[in-house]
């Protein structure tokens, strides 16, 4: 019991899982998203909330009454969202077509640490993923719930998320709603001079840095049981996580004598 209290004081201290950013739409005004008409035809993204739609939603046409078939190439991309210290970075967000047969809608979604299009075309500061939601029946007339790992972004200051809707024509309207941004935000008040942390969850691996060279890792679970111990001996080391169950963790490491703890999420 006393192992189980200390490991929930350390959770309440050193971290949570937080909404860092979301926008459902319901205030019918999107005038917050900075649009881009890449494709210089005047079609721009678009609140949407007609009369029987269960919802609002932010949308972009290839086809209209009024022109006919469009070839859009189309950008939304969100103000400024301060990432500063959260790691796990994990964008949600629902996306649809209009007609359920006419709904091979394409587009892209990006996660940048800049708001052009030049970088959101930088692989190297930018996560995205690209779909024609003709591939899923469940989106032809529907929204589906889509996710997008961008903890590659972890340890940025600044985010941007963006939608384009390309290389498509002549289908009808695709509508994305219920966007959020989540990840853990650190509180760590560490006593190990520069002191740093990553964990990737496509490596499974654990990443530490300080100024001074590590001399030990330990890692418990919640329950208070000792499931890593490994001695260390430089600035910067990796640990890998593989052999540990996916959950919470709390990790303890020290370095020229002082001790640092934190939590860690293995998924």
């Amino acid at each position: 019991m006393k192992k189980i209290t200390l490991i929930t004081a350390f959770l309440v201290a050193f971290g949570m899982n937080a909404q860092i950013f979301s926008d459902d739409f319901e205030d019918e005004d999107i005038s917050d998203w900075v649009q881009i008409d890449a494709d210089g035809d005047g079609q721009e993204f678009f609140s949407y909330f007609p009369t029987g739609n269960p919802s609002a939603t932010m949308a972009s046409a290839s086809w209209t009454a009024d022109t006919g078939a469009l070839t859009p190439d189309n950008y939304s991309v969100s103000q400024a969202i301060n990432v500063t210290g959260a790691s796990g970075l994990m964008l949600s967000y629902m996306v649809g077509g209009q007609d359920p047969d006419w709904s091979a809608e394409n587009y892209t979604v990006y996660v940048s640490t800049g708001n052009t299009i030049a970088d959101f075309q930088n692989p190297a500061n930018t996560v995205s993923y690209t779909e024609n939601l003709g591939d899923d029946p469940n989106a032809a007339g529907a929204l589906v719930n889509r996710t997008l790992d961008a903890t590659a972004l972890d340890g940025a200051t600044t985010v941007y998320i963006a939608f384009r809707h390309h290389d498509v024509t002549d289908q009808f309207y695709i509508h994305f709603d219920d966007v959020q941004l989540d990840g853990t935000l650190s509180t760590v008040d560490s006593n190990i001079n520069g002191f740093n942390y990553f964990y990737s969850p496509q490596t499974k691996n654990l990443t530490i840095s300080a100024n001074d060279a590590f001399s030990s890792i330990k890692i418990f679970n919640i329950l208070g049981q000792e499931v890593i111990a490994k001695n260390l001996s430089t600035t910067k080391e990796v640990i890998n996580l593989s052999s540990v169950k996916n959950g919470v963790y709390i990790a303890n490491v020290t370095a020229n004598g002082q001790t640092t703890t934190f939590k860690l999420i293995k998924r």
